[in-house]
């Protein structure tokens, strides 16, 4: 029997999450020093790598079964690179860590956008689970 995966248990769930790898994790900010330039730019590399990794898979959704562990390794590499991107934004979550306001605020808007959710953890929802769904509520003549 397939369980759905709305029925899936906190002891589950922790169980997946500790599997991913944690990606590489962040030195927090020492009092008085602040964000450099060039970790910004390696901020929005990151952004930009995790990004390129989902249009790879999701072009690969319908690999066969055989070819899955390929897509499995950048969905991997996907995650790990998500949790990095969060755990950098709450490691400088901090207005004096920045030597411009626009750099603060630049770091808001990536927070509000990782926090607010519509993230595709890949190792909890593969994309050859992902079902065409067919929105009759149109009236089609």
């Amino acid at each position: 029997m397939r369980r759905d995966k709305s029925q899936v248990t906190p002891a589950t769930q922790q169980a997946r999450q500790s599997a991913v790898p944690p990606g590489d994790i962040p030195k927090p900010l020492m009092p008085g020093t602040t964000v450099q330039p060039e970790d910004i730019r390696n901020l929005r590399e990151l952004i930009r790598k995790r990004y390129a990794l989902d249009v790879e898979i999701w072009d690969l959704r319908h690999v066969g079964r055989q070819d899955r562990k390929i897509v499995q390794d950048k969905m991997d590499r996907s995650d790990a690179t998500l949790q990095k991107i969060y755990r950098m934004v709450c490691a400088w979550d901090n207005p004096n860590a920045f030597e411009s306001q626009n750099d603060w605020a630049t770091l808001q808007e990536i927070k509000t956008r990782i926090e607010e959710g519509g993230k595709r953890f890949w190792a909890t929802n593969p994309p050859w689970d992902e079902q065409i769904l067919v929105d009759r509520s149109v009236g089609v003549s």
